[in-house]
């Protein structure tokens, strides 16, 4: 059983690293996998492009997609992460008066109105063309992330306006 031993510290090690420094696993790898994603997204929404001999086709747009959900999720759990924990006050502050209820509520709109009006193009010709697409809509994948975006937006807003009130509950 002895030999468990330095296993067992290296996994009590592995979770204080986690819990404790959420940098170096969720925000900086979140902004990279965001920016990646957005390139990608953003770049093929309007169909696919040919940079020399590589083709950038609907399967780049899905992996910009996912790749942009997947940063903004752990962009977002990062910064609760930090404010739960309080290691930083002065960066909490800052990102308290930033990220408000109001300011989250007007980005999850503007995310989700953008989002929704690129889908109801699609939802147009759908219905111009008899219930029937006779191609993939890069816009429309677009909106979809747009949506999904606006919609994490939301849920991070009420999330940031709930960890306030605990932290100000905790406060002697």
């Amino acid at each position: 059983m002895g030999w468990l031993s330095p296993w067992i510290a290296g996994w009590l090690n592995l979770k204080v690293m986690l819990i404790y420094t959420p940098d170096s696993f969720l925000l900086k790898p979140g902004i990279a996998l965001m920016a990646i994603g957005l390139l990608l997204s953003l770049g093929l929404s309007a169909g696919p492009l040919r940079i020399g001999p590589i083709g950038f086709s609907l399967y780049w747009l899905l992996l910009g997609v996912t790749c942009t959900t997947l940063g903004y999720s752990s962009i977002q759990i990062g910064l609760l992460a930090r404010v739960l924990h309080g290691l930083r006050p002065r960066f909490v502050e800052r990102l308290q008066t930033f990220v408000t209820y109001d300011r989250g509520m007007l980005a999850s709109a503007g995310f989700m109105a953008a989002g929704l009006m690129l889908l109801g193009h699609l939802v147009y010709r759908y219905l111009k063309l008899g219930l029937n697409l006779r191609a993939i809509s890069h816009p429309a994948i677009l909106g979809l992330l747009l949506v999904i975006l606006g919609f994490q937006t939301f849920c991070f807003t009420l999330l940031m306006e709930m960890a306030k009130r605990v932290i100000a509950r905790s406060r002697p």
